[in-house]
């Protein structure tokens, strides 16, 4: 990614070999550090940005989120093996279409807190359980924004897929109904 091998310079690779990975850098101060979330237009076409126009009116749209953070900007994404967190520089996600941020808030953790939070998050978020409609990018920044202790994200990112994931909900009992009464 764009922000390189996200775990040696998270997790203080400046630190000498004779100190243990356990030590704590007497430098790093717990001091406010603003959490921003950056919302995208779905994809790199102007298709989907006038489609997000029109929905504006009634709160929702269809977004890529991601959540920056001590000059780091993360995001979750589907991917075959492996966590799909991933990492950009802020506002620069190629894959889609920047349109505007959120001042979430302030957290007190520290980059190194922050990488822990984050290992331990891999094994949360895996790539191959990614899901458009009830775990995506938007569920991660929900997800990580309460983690750092900044609160939701706001309802107009996420209710899209939200009424996507409950009108697949409906249609999976529908079909399951169905099947019961076609082949009891």
């Amino acid at each position: 990614g764009q922000c390189g091998t996200w775990r040696r310079p998270l997790l203080g690779a400046a630190m000498g070999a004779e100190q243990s990975a356990q030590a704590v850098d007497p430098t790093e101060v717990h001091k406010p550090v603003l959490v921003t979330l950056h919302v995208y237009d779905l994809g790199r076409t102007g298709e989907l940005r006038m489609l997000n126009s029109v929905l504006a009116s009634l709160g929702t749209g269809a977004f890529h989120c991601a959540v920056e953070v001590h000059d780091r900007e993360w995001s979750f994404q589907a991917h075959p093996i492996g966590s799909g967190i991933f990492c950009v520089v802020p506002k620069q996600c190629l894959q889609h279409s920047y349109r505007t941020s959120v001042t979430m808030g302030f957290t007190t953790m520290t980059e190194r807190e922050i990488a822990t939070l984050l290992e331990h998050m891999r094994k949360d978020w895996p790539g191959p359980r990614y899901s458009m409609l009830s775990r995506n990018c938007c569920h991660f920044c929900d997800d990580l924004c309460r983690r750092l202790g900044v609160g939701p994200i706001p309802v107009w990112t996420t209710n899209l897929a939200g009424a996507g994931a409950a009108v697949k909900a409906v249609a999976d009992v529908a079909a399951d109904s169905a099947y019961g009464t076609w082949f009891a």
